[in-house]
């Protein structure tokens, strides 16, 4: 890991709506900047809930990611942990590999080309 990288896996640049709920009762609604196969860094876009506010690394949450396929609304919920702070992003870890193979699979497409293709159902 070269030049400031952090995260051992390539990043692919993808603005996806999305949220992280923290056990505290912060909500965290945003966009996601990138997406790794192990991790996601979120641009901040309203911070809710909870008497302090500003997650701190190492807590662990929900992350919600949020996209369209076939036209309609879906989403993949995934346990998150907090790794680093900078203004209004979040570098979260997520735990991808604990997901369904389905949403794995749609992970592994948004990493690789930044788009999600239809997944036959039953895999």
């Amino acid at each position: 890991m070269s030049n400031g990288e952090r995260r051992g896996s390539a990043r692919r640049v993808i603005r996806l709506a999305c949220e992280v709920r923290f056990p505290s009762g912060v909500s965290i609604v945003g966009t996601t900047r990138n997406i790794s196969s192990d991790g996601v860094d979120v641009e901040a876009n309203s911070v809710s809930g909870g008497q302090d506010i500003t997650p701190t690394p190492g807590e662990m949450g929900l992350l919600t990611l949020k996209f369209r396929r076939k036209g309609a609304p879906e989403s993949i919920m995934v346990q998150c942990q907090v790794v680093h702070i900078l203004g209004n992003g979040l570098g979260l870890s997520a735990r991808f590999s604990e997901l369904s193979r389905p949403e794995q699979s749609i992970i592994g497409q948004l990493v690789d080309t930044g788009m999600v293709q239809d997944i036959p159902e039953n895999r």
